[in-house]
């Protein structure tokens, strides 16, 4: 499975474009991770600390059929004074760090990672410069980087998630635009075997609360992303009485929720617009549930603005205690 330059280059500018619109809007990029499969919609995946382990990369990957990667965020950067040789002289320790340059600058960067034809990793980047002004916040033209291979460690990450881990002989299922993004039920796990139903962030069976640093699961108090956010020292779980975990349903949180309210969304060539839920091509609209839904902690799910929320369900995972 492999991708054309071309391909990549379009998906690159689109999510980008995306992420700028994202940023003058809301103020900020979300940082995401896009699984670009063959064929039908991509696969996009909050990940607010950076890119998750390998066995994650791999899980997700596999489900998408992707034949590439995209990554999109902000990040500090800054140019140090010293040439290549001196940079490679210093202790990794020593190194000039954007944290401690004052002349640091904010960047929305995209980073994709493919598999070209010829087998070779292709990498391309692409980053705008933000400026904050006292006349408020302004995002410069985006500027491609130098397309070509490299070998840093989050590239091999990324491209270790698109090859199959055994070659196989018989050609890959080409996906429908109108295939559900979700696989079907596995069967049952051989004795011993990994749990294929299990969370592809901590391996969690179904029913069972997800691990603290898991970040697929999402926090019961706030029906957001909760990976490292709330723990006995800080955040909702400042009452050690107080457990904000989730149980792992078998899927992506708050698709089930999106598709209660009906909200779904189409890849455009303007980018991802609201369509129903009968449409060719329709996914579950995340971004829509998480920007517009009001999330009722007693019920742990996402109502529609102005709905009411009805009475509160008893053990909910918010209320429950250790």
């Amino acid at each position: 499975m492999t991708i054309s330059y071309e391909r990549l280059h379009a998906a690159c500018v689109r999510l980008h474009s995306a992420a700028e619109n994202n940023h003058r809007i809301h103020g900020f990029a979300a940082p995401l991770l896009v699984f670009l499969p063959e064929t039908g919609p991509e696969d996009l995946v909050l990940v607010p600390d950076g890119i998750p382990p390998q066995h994650v990369l791999d899980a997700f990957a596999r489900r998408a059929d992707a034949v590439a990667i995209l990554t999109i965020g902000e990040a500090w950067v800054s140019v140090p004074g010293l040439s290549a040789q001196q940079m490679a002289a210093l202790a990794p320790e020593d190194l000039p760090r954007p944290s401690s340059d004052p002349d640091r600058a904010e960047e929305i960067v995209t980073h994709c990672v493919g598999i070209g034809p010829d087998g070779t990793t292709m990498v391309l980047t692409r980053a705008s410069r933000i400026r904050r002004t006292p006349f408020g916040t302004m995002v410069s033209d985006p500027v491609d980087g130098v397309p070509g291979t490299r070998r840093d460690g989050a590239t091999e990450a990324l491209a270790a998630a698109l090859r199959p881990a055994q070659p196989s002989a018989e050609p890959r299922p080409t996906r429908a635009p109108e295939d559900t993004p979700m696989p079907p039920p596995a069967p049952p796990a051989e004795p011993g075997a990994a749990d294929p139903s299990a969370c592809p962030g901590c391996s969690v069976s179904v029913g069972t609360l997800h691990a603290d640093a898991c970040c697929i699961g999402w926090c019961a108090a706030t029906g957001r992303q909760r990976r490292d956010g709330c723990d006995v020292a800080h955040g909702c779980r400042t009452d050690p009485r107080r457990d904000c975990r989730t149980s792992w349903s078998g899927e992506q949180p708050g698709l089930s929720d999106a598709r209660r309210l009906g909200w779904y969304a189409v890849r455009t060539s303007d980018g991802w617009t609201s369509a129903a839920p009968e449409t060719p091509g329709a996914v579950e609209d995340l971004n829509r549930l998480i920007a517009e839904g009001v999330w009722v902690d007693a019920q742990q799910r996402y109502q529609a603005p102005g709905t009411d929320p009805g009475p509160a369900t008893s053990g909910g995972d918010a209320d429950r205690e250790d």
